[in-house]
């Protein structure tokens, strides 16, 4: 049985170099969107499909908040 999509981002602040892993979501476009509501800091967003085993980069967000 093959698993429900889920997508986890990781920000990187520019400043501190401090990450934070936020929750999961069941698309890409929601997990952007409660990263523009929750994310205030100028940052780096990596974007991993944790679907299956193992888990995979898709894509980086540079600049996040600027």
């Amino acid at each position: 049985m093959k698993s429900k999509p889920r997508y986890n981002t990781m920000s990187i602040c520019k400043s501190s170099g401090r990450t934070y892993w936020h929750k999961s979501f069941e698309s890409i476009e929601e997990a952007k969107a409660h990263c523009e509501r929750y994310v205030h800091n100028y940052v780096d967003i990596l974007v991993y499909d944790i679907s299956g085993y193992p888990i995979k980069f898709l894509e980086m967000w540079e600049d996040f908040k600027q």
